[in-house]
This record gives C-alpha cells, sequence and structure tokens, in this order.
C-alpha cells in the first residue's frame, strides 16, 4: 500500500503518470519494424524483378512441328479450347452412329429436342416404394390428424 502511495507521489510531482510505458522500447520497436518492412519490401522487390525477366524456355514446345514425346504438353491454351468447342458443336449438331451393330444413332439436338416437344418425355417404370410428392403428402396428412 505505501509503494502505490509512493508511485503516486511521484506521478503528482511530475505532472503525469511516469510508470505507464516505456517510451524508448516503443521507439525501438517501431524503429526495428520499419527496418523490417524495408528489407522485406527490398527482398520481394528484388525475387519479382528475377521472376519476371524469366522467359519461357523454347525447350518445352518444339518449333519445327516435329511430334513431341509423351506427355505432349499444351501450348497454346485458347486455340485448343477452340477447337475443343468445334468438335463439340459438330458432335451436337450433326447425325451419326453411336453404334452402328446396335442400331444407336445421333441427331442434332435441335432436332431431339423438338421430338421431345412433339412426343413428350416415357413415363417413369413403375418403381418399388412411393414417390416423394405421395411420402410428402402422407407426412402432411398425419400431421393435420394429430392433435
Amino acid at each position: 500500500m505505501s509503494e502505490k502511495l509512493r508511485i503516486r507521489k511521484e506521478s503528482i510531482a511530475a505532472g503525469h503518470e511516469t510508470t505507464d510505458i516505456n517510451a524508448r522500447g516503443v521507439a525501438w520497436s517501431a524503429v526495428a519494424l520499419m527496418i523490417m518492412i524495408a528489407v522485406l519490401f527490398f527482398a520481394l522487390r528484388g525475387l519479382y524483378g528475377v521472376f519476371t525477366d524469366r522467359r519461357p524456355s523454347n525447350a518445352i514446345a518444339p518449333q519445327n512441328g516435329a511430334p513431341s514425346t509423351e506427355p505432349r504438353l499444351q501450348v497454346d491454351e485458347v486455340r485448343d479450347l477452340g477447337r475443343l468447342h468445334e468438335h463439340e458443336d459438330s458432335i451436337l449438331n450433326s447425325y451419326g452412329w453411336v453404334d452402328q451393330k446396335a442400331g444407336i444413332v445421333r441427331i442434332p439436338i435441335e432436332r431431339a429436342m423438338d421430338i421431345v416437344a412433339q412426343r413428350g418425355l416415357p413415363a417413369p417404370p413403375p418403381g418399388p416404394g412411393k414417390t416423394r410428392l405421395e411420402m410428402r403428402q402422407e407426412k402432411a396428412n398425419a400431421e393435420k390428424s394429430q392433435p
């Protein structure tokens, strides 16, 4: 208790709290933090410069058109994706055999949608158990009947 009184007397005499914070420690911590930020900044800036100056190696894809060994690397993603979409569109918009021996053919998707719109979808085969709608209706009826 006498220590609290002594601190109060010193603070009163100085006109401020003398034991609140170590200003020198805070200042040195701030300086150390700024130095670490500067070091990290210049280190990352240097690494960024190293990585942006690198150019892709010509050894990845042969330029003379010779087939490469497996695995083949993708050189032009945009062109390859365009080719894929063209191939898929040609399949979706053309007639063709899926399995000639079984008599399964492929028709254009627009024609298939027209056929489904005209004929409708086939009824689902009868299966064991109840449908979701039947189960919901039974549940609703059971809840209504319970007081």
